[in-house]
């Protein structure tokens, strides 16, 4: 019974904190100096302005999706995307 009530306050606490992964992958070449993550444009489709591939980012984000776009937006911004 103990160790029943320890798996579901672990599980529930599982849920209540989100859990995010975001991996950045670089394609392109040279090095960028870091932007601000504000800047970071998180989009669906390719922007109509001329642009640089420097890398791809993915992420296994569980829980509050605004919490996975800020850490993609850091990630991205260390690598000097915009």
């Amino acid at each position: 019974m103990k160790i029943t009530k320890i798996a579901f306050c672990l599980g529930v606490f599982s849920l209540i904190t989100s859990c995010s992964h975001v991996t950045v992958t670089k394609t392109g070449f040279g090095i960028f100096p870091p932007t601000q993550p504000t800047r970071i444009e998180i989009r669906a489709t390719l922007p109509d302005r001329k642009f640089d591939e420097i890398g791809m980012v993915s992420v296994d984000a569980f829980g509050d999706p605004s919490q996975a776009y800020n850490l993609i937006r850091e990630k991205a911004a260390a690598v000097g995307a915009d």
